[in-house]
């Protein structure tokens, strides 16, 4: 018999029989994680609680057991805020959409930390999409723009290379490219249009990353947030304040 232990996230569940349910963790040391808890606890489950597990199974292939303790329950950080509910959705789908199962990203589990204690804003939780699609293998490869002997700023991004382009270079060719956002290296442009610019880069790589025909329904919650963030972003300083 097989069996694992260690520390995790909770991403989600889903129910199984009567009293049971299918929890999907994310271990930084094995990556992701899916298990058969018997008589679940609701609580214990929400996303992104902190959780010692125990994993059993009989064969490689099987589902297996998990027994889980609670370390960190993180619902105070979200409950009764909007933006960070929204995101914690988001990234807990995505993260259980994307990543292979057992195979280890400390990166990620790294870069999840200081966005936990953050209010989720878009450069935060942007932030974090361009992290894990690097380390999922659909990365932005910002760090070798396209050579201009103009010596042009960046502005936009190849969606066939995925490197950025000089503005004199994507001249004639802006609409079959991807604007590259301020806080990435492009040019200066106002908050809405950053947030849409980098959150519409990354979608893209998801979009690629998560194919097929289920694919809009992995990045719902992520639709939600986006929606959240654009009609925050389009409200005016003064009302906002």
């Amino acid at each position: 018999m097989a069996i694992a232990e260690g520390t995790a996230y909770i991403l989600g569940a889903r129910p199984w029989g009567e009293s049971g349910v299918v929890a999907v963790l994310f271990c930084p040391a094995r990556g992701l994680l899916r298990g058969l808890v018997r008589r679940a606890d609701t609580a214990m489950l929400q996303p992104f609680n902190s959780v010692n597990y125990r994993h059993t199974r009989r064969l490689e292939n099987q589902l297996g057991s998990l027994q889980l303790e609670l370390t960190k329950s993180r619902a105070s950080l979200w409950l009764g805020h909007s933006q960070r509910a929204l995101g914690v959705a988001a990234a807990a789908d995505i993260l259980a959409a994307i990543l292979p199962e057992e195979h280890p990203y400390p990166v990620v589990a790294q870069v999840l930390a200081p966005l936990m204690q953050s209010d989720w804003g878009w450069r935060a939780y942007a932030g974090f999409e361009r992290v894990l699609l690097e380390h999922v293998g659909y990365g932005l490869h910002l760090h070798n723009p396209i050579e201009c002997t103009e010596g042009s700023a960046l502005a936009y991004v190849s969606p066939n290379t995925w490197r950025a382009v000089p503005q004199s270079v994507a001249r004639g060719w802006e609409d079959r490219l991807f604007v590259l956002p301020t806080c990435w290296g492009g040019l200066a442009m106002d908050e809405a249009q950053e947030c849409a610019a980098a959150l519409r880069l990354t979608g893209a790589l998801l979009t690629r990353a998560l194919h097929g025909p289920f694919a809009p329904e992995k990045l719902a919650s992520r639709a939600r947030l986006i929606d959240f963030y654009t009609e925050r972003l389009a409200v005016p300083l003064a009302v906002a304040a």
